[in-house]
C-alpha cells in the first residue's frame, strides 16, 4: 500500500510527519470531548470557545508544517515512487483538519443551545456517540502510526456503520421530532458527529488503499458503499 511504502521503516522528516499527524488527532479528540461535554452539561459551554479556538489553531499550525515537509520531501528528498503516498498524506491532513472544524462546531452549538438535561434521550445518546468516536480517533491514530491495513479496514467498516447510524437518527428526528429547538440542536450535533465519522473513513482508506481508490468504498468486502467525499 502507498502509505506503508512511504512511511514504514523511513526516518528523518517523515518521522516528524507521523508524529504531527498523530498529535493533530489527539488534539481533535480533546476538542471533540470539549464540545460534547458542553452539550452534556459536564462543562460550562460559555467557557469552551477560547479553549476550542486554541486547539483548532494548533491543528492548523501542524497542518501547515506537515504540508511544508511533504512538499520538501517530494521535491528534494523523495523518490518518484513516493508521490502517491505523499498525495494520500495531503488528503489525510485535510480530513484531520475537517474533524477539528466539526469538533469546534459542536463547541459553538453547545454555547448557543446550552446543554441537554440528563432526563432527555439525547443526553445518553450523545455520550455514547462521543465514546465511540473517541475510540475511533484512537484507532485512526494507531492505523497511521503502524501502517496496519487490518486496523484501517476494521476502522473503515465501523465508521461507515456509525455514519449510517447517525444519518438515520437525523432522518428520524426530522420525521418524529416534537420540540423544535432541541430537535434542531440534536440534528446539528448528530450531523457534526456523522461528518467526523466520514472523515475518519477517509483517513482509514488512505492507509489501506492505493491512491486511485482513496475515499472509495465500492466493492469493499462487508462494507456498504457510500459517498463520503460529501463530508465537508
Amino acid at each position: 500500500m502507498a502509505w506503508r511504502d512511504l512511511f514504514a521503516g523511513r526516518t528523518g522528516g517523515l518521522d516528524d510527519i507521523h508524529r504531527q499527524l498523530c498529535a493533530m488527532l489527539d488534539i481533535n479528540r480533546h476538542t471533540l470531548a470539549l464540545g460534547v461535554s458542553g452539550l452534556l452539561g459536564t462543562t460550562d459551554p460559555t467557557t469552551l470557545s477560547d479553549r476550542a479556538r486554541r486547539s483548532d489553531d494548533r491543528v492548523d499550525d501542524l497542518a501547515r508544517d506537515v504540508r511544508r515537509e511533504l512538499v520538501i520531501h517530494a521535491s528534494v528528498r523523495g523518490a518518484h515512487t513516493d508521490l502517491p503516498a505523499t498525495l494520500a498524506a495531503m488528503s489525510v491532513v485535510k480530513d484531520i483538519q475537517r474533524i477539528g472544524d466539526r469538533a469546534t462546531g459542536l463547541v459553538r452549538l453547545a454555547r448557543i443551545h446550552g446543554h441537554f438535561t440528563p432526563h432527555q434521550p439525547q443526553h445518553a445518546q450523545l455520550a455514547a456517540y462521543r465514546y465511540r468516536l473517541d475510540a475511533h480517533l484512537a484507532t485512526a491514530r494507531d492505523a497511521l502510526r503502524t501502517h496496519d491495513t487490518s486496523i484501517a479496514d476494521g476502522l473503515t467498516a465501523e465508521t461507515i456503520a456509525l455514519t449510517d447510524e447517525l444519518d438515520l437518527a437525523i432522518d428520524l428526528l426530522v420525521i418524529t421530532g416534537h420540540d423544535a429547538t432541541d430537535q434542531t440542536a440534536t440534528a446539528l450535533a448528530y450531523h457534526h458527529l456523522s461528518r467526523v465519522a466520514a472523515h475518519l473513513t477517509n483517513i482509514a482508506t488512505a492507509v489501506a488503499l492505493p491512491l486511485d481508490q482513496l475515499d472509495d468504498h465500492e466493492g469493499r468486502d462487508g462494507l456498504r458503499a457510500r459517498d463520503v467525499n460529501a463530508a465537508i
